[in-house]
C-alpha cells in the first residue's frame, strides 16, 4: 500500500524525505511502508463492512474504513469487481487517513 502527499494528491515517490515547515527532517524513508491489510464484515441490523490498515514497524499506527449499509457495501464491491486486492491496491495513506480510491476503468 502507498502514501499519498496530502497537498498535492499525488503518489509518494520512494525513497522519500519528508520534511516539516521550516525544512527540518522529520523521517527519510528508502521503500514504502509495509502495511496489514484486514477486512471485516458485521452482520447487524446496518451491516459493516471494514477495511483496516497496520503499519507492520508500529502496530499503535493504524487506519480504519467503515462502509455501513448493505446497499453501500454492494456498490463498493461491485465497483472493484468483489476482488480484494482490486480494493487493496486502490488503498491509499492520505495524511493520518486511510481512503479508498476509486478504481482506474478497464475500458
Amino acid at each position: 500500500m502507498r502514501e499519498r502527499d496530502i497537498e498535492t494528491r499525488v503518489d509518494i515517490k520512494y525513497p522519500y524525505t519528508k520534511l516539516d515547515k521550516e525544512g527540518n527532517l522529520l523521517e527519510r524513508q528508502e521503500s514504502p511502508p509495509l502495511f496489514t491489510i484486514e477486512f471485516q464484515y458485521i452482520k447487524t441490523n446496518l451491516p459493516i463492512f471494514k477495511i483496516y490498515a497496520v503499519r507492520a514497524s508500529n502496530i499503535e499506527e493504524s487506519y480504519e474504513i467503515d462502509i455501513k449499509g448493505q446497499k453501500n457495501i454492494k456498490n463498493v464491491m461491485k465497483r472493484f469487481d468483489n476482488e480484494y486486492m482490486m480494493i487493496v491496491d486502490n488503498l491509499r495513506i492520505m495524511g493520518d487517513a486511510l481512503v479508498l480510491l476509486n478504481p482506474i476503468s478497464k475500458t
